[in-house]
């Protein structure tokens, strides 16, 4: 992939959007589709440029017909399950307000490996994370606060990235504290098969290949919102490949070097690798959050409290003290032993 230097804010979503056209072109994508979510802000002559510039066809993330926009577009209207059967090799997303449900849509064609990239990405990562100092990360967040006057120093490692909602505000708050890198494993085609219960007691979102975007998207994605790439490490693979029988070693990770863990893999399995892989390598007192620690109902047969829960008393030296929660699902702890 050609190297992407971070770009200042277009003067206008629309030129945002052929701009990113550009960069796909660049990265040598013939066949590229627009994805919207369910209103399409563009104009007829608007359109017409789209389609000089290379424009395949256009998605409508929710899946939905759209006859209003089918009878003034150049180029076909679909859907992302029919465009994932070949029609395009880049994707621009124009979200707008929508991102969280626009990233959702387009999981069958992140699967197929079309290139992805958002027109705005100052929509996905606000400048006021992207350009945040040390001290107003200091002064802002507790994690931040704690991680300073802890003294920890070392990795930050994430496993189950999706596209970098969580990844990328935790690079740009600790990346002035920790003097480590920021090593992102991810599947990087979404969710293992989950248990029953798991897509049960989540009303049917925890399904196999949800939460997919691939890696090319990914590593694109983190050079336009300022991610340092010499501090960053991608692992891909299922954690049943990528964690279990390896050495942390290979991937350079000495014991007690991660200062930070954030764990976002929804399901009762893959947590339990991850939990395994990181036990000799949290430093005491790292910091460990659990994105989905109360989803599953908080069930401690399932999910990733639950993982959890069999994690500690397999370990009973193992202490996970309650820190910050942001939201109801989520929880931080500090780890002892």
């Amino acid at each position: 992939m050609s190297t992407i230097t971070t770009q200042p804010r277009a003067a206008s979503a629309d030129e945002a959007v052929l701009r990113t056209f550009d960069l796909l072109r660049a990265q040598n994508k013939s066949r590229i589709a627009l994805a919207y979510h369910d209103h399409a802000p563009w104009s007829h002559d608007l359109l017409q440029r789209f389609a000089s510039a290379g424009l395949a066809c256009i998605i409508r993330g929710d899946g939905r017909p759209d006859p209003a926009l089918a009878s003034r577009s150049p180029v076909p209207v679909t859907t992302p399950r029919a465009a994932a059967s070949g029609m395009c090799d880049g994707l621009v997303l124009d979200g707008r307000e929508q991102w969280d449900f626009l990233f959702r849509a387009v999981e069958p064609l992140a699967l197929g490996g079309v290139l992805m990239a958002p027109a705005e990405p100052w929509r996905v990562v606000p400048d006021r994370i992207r350009e945040i100092s040390k001290s107003d990360a200091l002064r802002e967040s507790p994690v931040v606060e704690y991680v300073e006057c802890s003294g920890l120093r070392g990795h930050y490692a994430e496993f189950g990235t999706f596209w970098g909602r969580l990844f990328f505000h935790h690079h740009h708050l600790l990346r002035g504290w920790l003097r480590g890198n920021f090593f992102a494993f991810d599947s990087f085609a979404g969710l293992s098969a989950p248990l029953p219960d798991e897509t049960r007691f989540t009303r049917g979102d925890f399904t196999p290949s949800a939460y997919a975007y691939n890696l090319p998207s990914f590593q694109l994605l983190a050079q336009l919102v300022g991610v340092d790439p010499a501090r960053l490490v991608t692992i891909p693979g299922f954690y049943d490949q990528s964690l279990a029988g390896h050495n942390p070693s290979e991937y350079g990770l000495a014991p007690e070097s991660i200062s930070v863990c954030a764990i976002d893999c929804d399901l009762l399995e893959p947590t339990r690798h991850v939990l395994n892989f990181i036990t000799p390598l949290l430093e005491p007192g790292a910091l460990i959050y659990f994105d989905d620690w109360r989803l599953c109902r908080a069930s401690p047969y399932v999910g990733e409290r639950a993982a959890a829960l069999a994690w500690l008393r397999d370990h009973p030296s193992f202490e996970l003290i309650e820190f910050h929660r942001d939201r109801w699902a989520h929880q931080w702890f500090i780890f002892q032993k």
